[in-house]
């Protein structure tokens, strides 16, 4: 028996793998409590040259101050990923801890890279926050809309890459380096 040789390379297969999955509406690692966690569904589309435009729906309206679910938790967001980088988009909402400028106690954008390792019932591993760009971010009922420019989505994505649309929590994991790891809820 060969011993096998684990690096980045197929830790993003992994992280791909449970993406591809995940978007095709296979089981994840956890079923959602909250309706605004369930039936996601999304799209990014250009506006123009210089202004994309992502959605996320959802079975239930999404709060716009944080619940007794989002207290619960590390963070809660909706993720736009591209399956084949491991990079996302993220709208993000963690009243536990502040990072951001705009909107720190609200709903707000991070750009992340993903990475495996992740111990179950985690899907993989916050390999870095690249960073926390200024968005329109509008909350009506079901649905999470963000405007953004192009120049501040993820280095070299476009939102026809950032295709698999998610809701997650973010939990503790001592298998990532970061300690943290994301939880897809479907």
């Amino acid at each position: 028996m060969r011993a096998k040789r684990f690096g980045v390379a197929s830790e993003l297969l992994c992280v791909m793998t449970v993406l591809i999955v995940t978007a095709a509406g296979a089981t994840a690692s956890v079923t959602a409590t909250e309706l605004y966690m369930k039936g996601v569904t999304g799209t990014g589309i250009s506006q123009n040259a210089n202004l994309a435009k992502f959605t996320a729906s959802t079975d239930g309206a999404i709060p716009i101050t944080p619940d007794a679910f989002i207290d619960g938790n590390i963070a809660v967001g909706y993720a736009w990923a591209d399956v084949n980088t491991g990079k996302a988009l993220v709208a993000v909402i963690h009243p536990s801890f502040v990072d951001s400028r705009q909107q720190p106690d609200g709903w707000h954008v991070h750009t992340v890279t993903l990475g495996g390792g992740a111990t179950s019932p985690n899907d993989f591993c916050v390999a870095s926050v690249d960073s926390a760009p200024t968005a329109g971010i509008g909350i009506s009922g079901s649905t999470l809309t963000l405007n953004i420019l192009q120049s501040k989505l993820p280095s070299g994505e476009t939102p026809a890459t950032l295709s698999a649309v998610v809701s997650f929590t973010l939990q503790s994991d001592a298998g990532c380096a970061s300690g943290l790891a994301v939880q897809i809820n479907t």
